[in-house]
């Protein structure tokens, strides 16, 4: 056997091989379950309904999409998980949790959080304040420095049941880990308005 007849066969047999396991892989009965879903899908059509009524059809399917993979089942209730993402806004990647019986009625819908106010409040979901936006605001209102960079972060406060840019000074912190305490003041800024919602002092301790 020459070496180019040599060559050819390795060639071959090296195809050969590749092909099988490709194969194998394909066609193994545990690749080709799918990963079972602990919600059924037919929990989601009050919860879509519901989505429907705080921020309308349109709105819902461009924004808010169901997390089917990471629904929970806990004992006599499911807990459905949505993705709230505006690619027009950076900072916008938020998730909305509804928790059904097993019939599929909302438990607490008051109670839900995450939900932007597209279909009952003008410009609810136009977030015009930005996060350099909300340190100037911060900063106009004396908001105290602390002892180093604020935290600052966009996020649903349910203390004012809206999306807020959250801004944390923090004025005193000693330990780590379990031992770890901290306080200062934080302030929440309406995300659409500007106008500040809240601020108060929290505290680990």
């Amino acid at each position: 056997m020459n070496v180019k007849t040599n060559y050819l066969a390795i060639i071959s047999l090296f195809i050969i091989t590749v092909f099988t396991l490709i194969n194998i892989s394909c066609t193994c009965p545990s690749c080709r379950k799918e990963q079972p879903l602990e919600v059924p899908l037919e929990m989601y059509s009050s919860a879509d309904s519901f989505l429907v009524s705080k921020v309308g059809k349109d709105f819902l399917a461009k924004y808010i999409h169901a997390d089917y993979l990471r629904g929970k089942r806990t004992k006599d209730k499911f807990k459905l998980r949505y993705r709230f993402i505006m690619p027009e806004y950076s900072f916008v990647n938020e998730e909305i949790i509804i928790v059904t019986d097993t019939l599929g009625k909302i438990i607490n819908p008051q109670g839900v959080a995450g939900i932007p106010t597209c279909a009952h409040e003008p410009d609810g979901c136009t977030f015009y304040v930005t996060e350099s936006e909300s340190k100037l605001i911060a900063e106009e209102e004396s908001f105290p420095k602390g002892i180093r960079d604020w935290e600052i972060s966009f996020r649903w406060a349910e203390a004012v049941n809206k999306y807020t840019w959250h801004v944390l000074s923090v004025e005193k912190e000693f330990g780590s880990g379990e031992n770890y305490k901290a306080s200062g003041r934080e302030i929440y800024i309406d995300s659409i308005s500007g106008e500040i919602l809240k601020e108060r002092e929290w505290e680990i301790k």
